[in-house]
């Protein structure tokens, strides 16, 4: 027991610890500080704090210290609070700002208090409508107000699907701009490089039909797209107002880039003949990448994200490891490009590097990124120049060969037949036979070559067709698999829900009938059998009596539970709503003439359990009259309406209302009673649930004190199989 206090008091102290940080001192002097080590945060894990909340001194505890040069939590559905204290020593240096460069986040809301202490946000974020910035600029970006000389405490909000990093810094509003102009410069460079590259090779293409420039034209256009985008320019010039698209082409952006990079490495270096299996697996690339650039569409984008992650790196290493085994089998022009995919993967590496603080954060190593992909391009086309060079040198060296051995040829006969000229008079027309025979073999040869070429070339389309049938059903397969996966995990939930009922109504069982069990006993103990005359052995059994009304009371209680779950006398029937809610106020309410009772249907009919659903309305109508308020007049209001798959029924009152915070957790439960002023089990709400749950029904509730309550019952269109089985 000592040990856990102390440990608990060790947390609580580390927490306070964590809980202040150090102020960061705005000089003119310094006109660019990194602010990462200067950070604190807070997960908000359901998105639900207010600034109000996390600026309280109570709250503060709860922050950590961020340790990392770069504030970084990866993929995650999570809101993250940062919090930065700032104290401006120079009052006519006040064009401060807090800036990130990494821009491709959803939302990032800064909260900074103005002059009159008020609260002040600005939102921005590639989510966010980008005319409402106050500095429009590609990056996330916040003016900071330095009024005066006293210690400031801004708050950061970021939420976003895709990786969460934030880079941060301040500095002068003239130090930025002079920042910004320097990196669109290289921007603006890199650019221009990617699309010379680009052009040029379309040029090569439709000239000299080559699919090799095709296929990297392909890789250089997705890679334009994917830097534009990472970048935040495809979003500062095209997407202002739709940022969900500088999402989507990113995505894009990627499967053209793998797309282009597979088939440009499986024809360029000539797998075919090098590195058979290299080829296959370029093609399989190919396909992923049209995969990734249509699951952007469909999949959750941080579903997405980590998939473009792991196929991304994967694929770089498995081209760079390609690109080595063709070099090493002798094939001249890929020295070029493994060393272009070799660089390339290097600076990524000491971007990561970077990223981590492994190695220092400069400039340069922040866009590795975009230098490394440069320089592979140029590696790249000096390849092609390389290739097509070799392949021209090639050509003409065997035409060069072939005149040469003509020419000896003909020397060689011109030779033999001046000094045979006699001897090959006489025998020429034996020669001239023996040379038609010849040539019947020979054309008799090329017919035999040119079958089994075109008898080779039906089997590789028979293996083609084989292979794509195999990845097929290995799809399908995969499919299956995973179908029948999600049919078990669905199984396994219900197994173990249907646990936690059982545990549930175990426990509520012994608890209730306890009471009523040891009252007997302890009655039955007190019973003086000796005198049954004795005047105490009255009052005794008046308390017997008492109790087991209580305990049978109990049982009963239970039993209908139990019976609505085994699915008892359940039958399924259409019933009219407008008939069956008359019947259930007339049958019990119709001397409540002080209640406004409203009722709008949009529906009319519904298949459920006739008694369920009058027991629902029964113990729903009778809450509203019983905990009506004391100060206006009751009303009621029910309503029904259609949606894709349910109907809905509603049924709201101007009631005392229930503190959902206080009693959300409890209030489905069993004996379970919130106004213990007024009379009842706590049983109608348990029972209205259980009774929509046995049909595959939901409820919801909305409720605030002093306003009034309202039940939404979402009941299913069509029952499923199972329903209809257990009714």
């Amino acid at each position: 027991m000592l040990r856990k206090l102390l440990l608990i008091i060790s947390i609580i102290g580390l927490q306070h610890s964590n809980g202040f940080g150090q102020t960061i001192i705005l000089e003119g002097e310094k006109p660019s500080q990194a602010i990462a080590k200067h950070l604190y945060w807070v997960t908000d894990p359901d998105n639900n704090f207010s600034i109000e909340q996390v600026a309280s001194e109570s709250f503060q505890n709860r922050f950590q210290k961020n340790i990392q040069e770069v504030f970084n939590v990866g993929i995650s559905h999570k809101t993250y609070w940062l919090r930065l204290e700032i104290q401006s020593k120079d009052l006519f240096a006040r064009d401060w700002l807090l800036y990130s460069s990494y821009p491709f986040l959803d939302k990032v809301w800064l909260y900074q208090k103005n002059r009159f202490g008020e609260w002040k946000v600005e939102k921005v974020g590639i989510l966010e409508e980008f005319e409402k910035k106050s500095i429009k600029h590609r990056y996330i970006i916040f003016p900071l107000e330095t009024p005066d000389t006293l210690v400031q405490r801004i708050y950061i909000k970021i939420h976003s699907d895709t990786p969460i990093q934030f880079p941060a810094y301040i500095e002068r509003g003239n130090y930025f701009a002079e920042h910004s102009r320097l990196s669109e410069l290289y921007y603006g460079i890199f650019i221009g490089v990617m699309s010379l590259m680009f052009l040029g090779s379309i040029f090569y293409w439709i000239y000299f039909k080559d699919k090799d420039y095709l296929y990297y034209a392909l890789f250089l256009l997705g890679a334009m797209i994917f830097y534009l985008s990472l970048s935040g320019h495809l979003f500062y010039f095209l997407w202002k107002k739709e940022g969900y698209w500088g999402k989507v082409f990113l995505g894009v952006g990627i499967g053209i880039w793998m797309i282009g990079a597979g088939l440009f490495t499986k024809h360029f270096l000539q797998t075919f003949r090098y590195f058979p299996l290299g080829g296959k697996i370029m093609q399989i690339y190919a396909y992923l990448g049209a995969w990734v650039a249509w699951s952007v569409f469909i999949l959750p984008y941080q579903i997405f994200t980590i998939q473009i992650v792991i196929l991304g790196n994967l694929g770089n290493l498995i081209i760079t490891a390609i690109g080595i085994i063709c070099w090493l089998r002798k094939n001249v022009f890929a020295k070029y490009f493994a060393f272009a995919w070799v660089l390339y993967v290097t600076g990524t590496l000491l971007l990561a590097l970077s990223t981590m603080n492994i190695i220092p954060r400069t400039f340069i190593t922040a866009h590795l990124g975009e230098i490394s992909c440069m320089f592979e391009v140029i590696m790249f086309a000096l390849a092609l120049s390389y290739k097509s060079r070799i392949k021209s040198d090639k050509i003409r060296q065997d035409r060069t060969r072939s005149q040469q051995k003509l020419l000896e040829i003909q020397k060689d006969i011109t030779r033999k037949l001046e000094i045979r000229v006699e001897e090959r008079t006489r025998m020429l027309q034996q020669k001239q036979e023996e040379i038609e025979i010849q040539n019947e073999e020979l054309k008799q040869q090329r017919e035999e070559l040119e079958a089994s070429r075109d008898q080779l070339a039906e089997k590789n389309k028979i293996i083609e067709e084989q292979n794509l049938a195999l990845k097929k059903y290995n799809e399908n397969l995969e499919q299956i698999v995973e179908e029948r996966t999600a049919q078990l995990k669905k199984a396994n939930l219900e197994l173990i829900n249907q646990n936690i009922q059982l545990e549930q109504f175990a426990f509520i069982t012994a608890h209730n009938l306890r009471s009523p069990v040891a009252q007997l006993l302890g009655l039955v103990s007190l019973f003086n059998v000796e005198n049954l005359q004795d005047p105490l052995n009255a009052e005794i059994l008046q308390h017997i009596k008492k109790a087991s009304f209580a305990m049978q009371q109990t049982l009963q209680d239970l039993n209908e539970i139990l019976e609505i779950r085994k699915g008892k006398n359940q039958n399924v029937e259409p019933i009219n709503f407008s008939e069956i809610i008359e019947q259930v106020w007339e049958d019990n309410f119709k001397n409540e003439t002080e209640v406004d009772l409203q009722i709008h249907l949009e529906v009319q009919e519904i298949n459920f359990v006739k008694s369920y659903l009058k027991s629902i309305l029964y113990n729903l109508i009778s809450n509203a009259i019983k905990y009506r308020h004391p100060k206006r007049k009751p009303f009621i209001k029910i309503t029904t309406k259609e949606l894709p798959e349910e109907i809905v029924l509603s049924i709201q009152d101007n009631g005392v209302g229930i503190d959902l915070k206080k009693h959300r957790q409890k209030l489905f439960g069993l004996y379970q009673r919130f106004h213990l002023d007024k009379e009842g089990k706590g049983m109608g709400l348990y029972l209205c649930k259980t009774q929509i749950e046995a049909l595959g029904g939901r409820i919801e509730v909305q409720s605030e004190v002093d306003k009034g309550t309202k039940f939404d019952i979402y009941f299913r269109k069509i029952l499923s199989e199972d329903v209809l089985s257990n009714a």
